[in-house]
């Protein structure tokens, strides 16, 4: 789901490379049709495991391909125990193999990670311009608000 320069990814399962690939594919094309550059978060429900290494790789290379096109990125996982550390490792290796150029961290909390996202997303629309409209301004209780609504989509 798309929200202002926002791309979101919500892991309802675990993550598998049939799943994954089409849902890559549509990010792309995403990316493609649109102009700027854009915050990419993912955020894991509890019950979701570490994502097998392909879906690993298949992301990896994504954030090397549009490198250029992000501004930051976020994962948040949900769950707690050895299953979010387990999860934490997995997505900081791919983080740390693909020498990123841009601001990404792994939350416990949606709330965390909107106070952190949030002042991001604003800076980077305010640098967009607004073509003369006031620059659009995203608080972290609106984040919340559409991380809120990514619980029913249509994602993973």
């Amino acid at each position: 789901m798309v929200w202002s320069s926002v791309i979101v990814l919500r892991w309802h399962q675990n993550a598998t490379i049939d799943v994954f690939r089409p849902l890559s594919q549509k990010t792309r094309d995403h990316i493609a049709r649109n102009v700027g550059r854009f915050a990419l978060l993912v955020i894991a429900d509890e019950q979701v495991a570490p994502p097998p290494e392909d879906v690993r790789k298949l992301s990896s290379e994504d954030l090397m391909r549009y490198g250029d096109r992000i501004y930051a990125v976020g994962m948040v996982a949900l769950s707690s125990g050895f299953t979010a550390a387990a999860l934490r490792a997995a997505i900081s290796t791919v983080l740390t193999f693909t020498r990123t150029t841009y601001p990404s961290k792994i939350f416990g909390t949606e709330a965390e990670c909107a106070a952190w996202l949030a002042p991001l997303a604003s800076r980077e629309l305010r640098n967009l311009g607004n073509k003369g409209r006031p620059p659009e301004s995203v608080t972290p209780a609106a984040m919340l608000q559409f991380f809120e609504a990514t619980r029913a989509g249509s994602l993973i």
